[in-house]
């Protein structure tokens, strides 16, 4: 009796030339494979996993990445205090649990690297899954919008349908 094999396609590790999708956002075509990029060079790109930084809370050391786990996270520059206050609210109205951290103001950054290893500027923003993958992250916040929030979850299906 003969089977029906499938070859598998193999790719090079290095070979980031490859448009896989990857399922945490996949509409980021142009983040390179995150297998293939040294962590080091990876800045908190949406589908990649959350860089690791140093932080202190409450006389506590503590990585970055203790922050997640429960819901999403917000993590921010001081400039963004305020966007985060409103993406909160907005969310929270919604149902959708996050909490939120301003680096430099909640949480100590202990090397002072939270900016350039999240690759986002005094008033930037990332938004992590509870998983510690990226979901989406802005390098700089201007004025909070709720709809813009919202899509960007609809779209990454966070939540199930759109929320009025």
């Amino acid at each position: 009796m003969e089977r029906n094999a499938v070859s598998p396609t193999l790719h090079h590790p290095n070979d980031v030339s490859q448009s896989d999708s990857y399922p945490i956002l996949p509409h980021a075509g142009n983040v390179p494979n995150p297998i293939a990029v040294p962590p080091r060079d990876l800045h908190a790109e949406p589908g990649t996993r959350a860089p690791h930084v140093g932080l202190r809370w409450d006389g506590v050391r503590l990585s970055s990445l203790d922050l997640f786990g429960d819901g999403l996270v917000l993590l921010a520059e001081a400039d963004a205090a305020d966007w985060c206050r409103e993406a909160d609210a907005s969310c929270h109205q919604h149902g959708i649990p996050i909490s939120w951290h301003v680096v430099g103001r909640d949480v100590d950054d202990l090397d002072a690297v939270f900016p350039a290893a999240y690759g986002i500027s005094a008033s930037g923003v990332a938004l992590v899954r509870a998983d510690g993958f990226v979901l989406w992250k802005a390098v700089r916040t201007t004025t909070f919008s709720e709809a813009e929030l919202l899509t960007v979850l609809v779209n990454a299906q966070e939540v199930s349908a759109p929320v009025a």
